[in-house]
């Protein structure tokens, strides 16, 4: 069963992180030198020895994750059980300097061959990125946004336990917000949806030739728009308010910044409340509920 599979998948990936920091003094102690090398040889022995039970575990993990895609009925289900695996998975690539500063890290003490760890962890590293590649496969096949589902696996894990366990790897950052594109989750950044967000505003009156005009005058009412997009998920992805908002000004010819000074529109602090129960927000909501589905 698919389940199981994920299950010892996981168990996989969540184990190297507890041995590598038993081994270290200062985060775990109480683990001999000799006993802590018998761990790392039984654990590389169960997945990557002759029986190759990590080769196997991926072959039969692929063959049940598009299996059950495939029975799942719809988008939906099938997007819920990608983030679902994800999370459980705790799928998070290994970076090349977070290796090498773990194998550092160890205290000579441990009397432990480092590169027997570093061996160890690229073993799994290697096995987990193909894990990632044939689920972003299968969610090419299947219509899935594998980016959407990532970040929502991310969120979820972030917030059951937000205080990171030691030797886990933080989630990759998210890429840098510098055009109005960027802003949006992948379904919403298209050419397509970008023109007919501008079409709906400038058939609206609130610009002209792109450029903000607003219908109201008040500094604040392009923000509404901001806020409304960002009231539904998975539409504006997560990221710093002041930045995007300035993103999200530039994008209409407006400059936005922290502090008042000439050439600016509106300072931030002045952007960030808004009311659900004005005209403007309701106006906003008329006009987009339906690029926003």
């Amino acid at each position: 069963m698919i389940d199981d599979t994920i299950k010892e998948l996981s168990e996989l990936s969540t184990g190297i992180w507890h041995y590598v920091d038993s081994i270290n003094i200062d985060i775990e102690p109480g683990y001999e030198p000799g006993e802590v090398e018998e761990i790392f040889r039984n654990f590389k022995n169960k997945y990557f020895g002759k029986d190759e039970l990590g080769e196997k575990l991926f072959h039969k993990f692929c063959n049940e994750f598009k299996e059950k895609l495939y029975y799942l009925p719809d988008l939906n289900s099938r997007t819920a059980f990608v983030i679902e695996t994800i999370y459980w998975l705790e799928l998070s690539i290994f970076d090349e300097k977070i290796i090498i500063d773990i194998v550092e890290s160890n205290t000579p003490e441990n009397n432990y061959n480092n590169n027997s760890i570093y061996e160890l962890i690229c073993l799994a590293d290697d096995l987990q990125h193909r894990v990632v590649w044939k689920i972003i496969d299968y969610c090419e096949l299947f219509y899935i946004d594998f980016d959407k589902a990532y970040n929502k696996a991310w969120e979820i894990t972030n917030n059951v336990d937000e205080d990171t366990q030691p030797g886990t790897p933080n989630p990759p950052p998210p890429p840098k917000q510098t055009t109005f594109k960027s802003l949006f989750f992948n379904d919403y950044a298209t050419n397509e949806k970008i023109k007919e967000l501008k079409n709906i505003l400038e058939t609206n009156g609130y610009t002209i030739k792109e450029q903000w005009r607003g219908i109201t005058g008040n500094r604040n009412e392009l923000a509404y728009l901001y806020h409304y997009l960002k009231s539904n998920p998975g539409v504006i992805l997560t990221g710093d308010f002041k930045h995007q908002i300035q993103v999200f000004y530039k994008e209409f010819g407006l400059t936005v910044k922290d502090k008042l000074e000439p050439g600016v529109y509106c300072v931030t602090k002045n952007l960030e409340n808004y009311s659900e129960k004005t005209d403007t927000y309701k106006d906003f909501e008329s006009l987009f509920s339906h690029w926003v589905k």
